[in-house]
């Protein structure tokens, strides 16, 4: 298993057990205080490997690691928390629909009737809604994120 796959066991362990989260700092002295998982974080000169964390953090960002989130505190620190919200989930599902429906191409529309038309309108109108809610639901979603955060 690489260094790479334990920090993030780690932090799925560390998270679920630390319902507000944890800021960097705090992070980095639990993964340290691991005597196993220091030996692999720390290089030959004796440095830490911050790209390890670093790294995650970037995949956390973009979402292509589930269940965990970084977000910035009112100190504007870096916080994990674990994240299993279904809201974001449907919000992330939603985000990927409307970005693969905006792919489409809907054809020649010239050739449809006047019903036709109006129904296409109506999809495409159908869509935009659906983008406005998808957004307000991503900034509930931050905000129910945030609550959990100021618990701390």
């Amino acid at each position: 298993m690489s260094t790479t796959a334990k920090v993030l066991e780690k932090m799925n362990m560390l998270l679920a057990n630390n319902e507000s989260g944890l800021t960097s700092e705090e992070l980095w002295a639990e993964l340290m205080s691991d005597k196993e998982l220091s030996k692999e974080l720390v290089d030959k000169n004796g440095n830490r490997r911050n790209g390890v964390v670093v790294g995650l953090t970037t995949r956390i960002k973009t979402g292509k690691v589930e269940n965990i989130k970084v977000i910035k505190n009112n100190d504007n620190k870096l916080v994990y928390i674990s994240c299993k919200n279904n809201i974001e989930f449907v919000n992330k599902l939603t985000n990927k629909f409307i970005e693969d429906i905006k792919k489409l191409e809907m054809g020649d529309l010239k050739e449809l009737s006047a019903e036709d038309k109006k129904i296409v309108k109506e999809f495409e109108k159908g869509i935009k809604n659906l983008n406005n809610a998808n957004d307000n639901l991503e900034k509930l979603s931050q905000k129910i994120q945030e609550k959990q955060v100021k618990k701390k």
